[in-house]
């Protein structure tokens, strides 16, 4: 392996008709981008897989067979290596979606639950203190989602398609899309950078020195009945200066997880708490958590809570 990355952070050529500096930077390549291509989002398997360890996995050295379980294994043996070395970037590029007609669409569901599993604080990254990786979610841009940066707070939810929004003749996305993709990924990229630059090791750009938690329901799983609840969570260290949390709330279709709405609670210097009263409009499975972003834009998430409305 270290055949390759030696010559990866050594390499200068220019290898597409992209523009450059007048002047080359000097030194080896500090950040490290890296994506798979569309193929690579014809996903079997089933999207509740666990990672495959890759002491005996099959996809490891192959190019098959891909399944969720498999994928996951090979992205989690990568952060082995990622951990050795601190002084580099690493930015995960999410493989693009497939097109319809290339794909089916248990396939596609699988792709999805890959791609959220890639940028979640609760998945690929989860126990990773090194902090030199991040993952851009270029999946769900390409299927009329988002993960972008607004004022100073990434963004990131999903659309109710897991096929390629803006296809050719072929797979590949039109200019249109890749357009839209890198309106959203350059700022993006800018924020991880800055962020990885001043951290003192956490997954950026998905931590914050304060916590948030949602506390109602006080259980992991509760049936709620009427559909009218007063949802409550606190942040810790107290809040320094007026700023909000954003509530998520997230329905369960099929098999996926699909951003039905957000609400945003306004905070006031020095609180602790919040309490927001809303109706859940459908009776199914919901998952619930909340962010909190800190004065560097990082992220705070707390950890979902169920409820079911029969």
């Amino acid at each position: 392996a270290s055949t390759y990355t030696s010559a990866l952070y050594a390499e200068d050529g220019q290898n597409s008709s992209y523009s450059r500096l007048t002047s080359e930077p000097a030194g080896a390549n500090t950040i490290v981008m890296f994506k798979s291509c569309f193929p690579n989002s014809n996903v079997e398997g089933s999207p509740s897989e666990t990672a495959t360890p890759i002491e005996s996995n099959p996809l490891k050295g192959e190019s098959g067979p891909l399944t969720v379980g498999n994928a996951k294994g090979v992205y989690r043996d990568l952060l082995a290596y990622f951990a050795t070395q601190p002084d580099k970037m690493f930015v995960l590029i999410v493989s693009p979606p497939l097109r319809q007609a290339d794909t089916t669409s248990q396939n596609a569901a699988n792709a999805r639950a890959l791609s959220n599993w890639l940028v979640s604080p609760d998945g690929w990254l989860q126990g990773y203190s090194t902090g030199n990786v991040v993952a851009w979610d270029y999946f769900t841009v390409l299927t009329g989602g988002h993960h972008r940066v607004r004022n100073g707070v990434v963004e990131h939810f999903g659309s109710t398609s897991n096929y390629l929004k803006y296809p050719t003749g072929d797979s590949h996305p039109s200019t249109t899309g890749d357009r839209l993709a890198t309106a959203e990924f350059v700022p993006f990229l800018n924020a991880a950078y800055r962020s990885w630059e001043a951290s003192t090791g956490a997954n950026l750009p998905y931590t914050s020195q304060r916590t948030c938690s949602l506390s109602s329901p006080s259980v992991g799983s509760r049936t709620i009945s009427p559909w009218t609840h007063t949802w409550r969570g606190s942040i810790s260290p107290a809040q320094i200066g007026g700023s909000s949390v954003r509530l998520e709330i997230q329905h369960l279709y099929g098999s996926g997880w699909r951003l039905q709405t957000t609400r945003t609670i306004s905070l006031h210097n020095g609180s602790t708490s919040w309490a927001s009263r809303f109706r859940l409009s459908h009776r199914g499975r919901y998952r619930l958590r909340t962010r909190h972003s800190d004065a560097d834009h990082r992220l705070a998430y707390s950890s979902y809570r169920y409820v079911t409305v029969r």
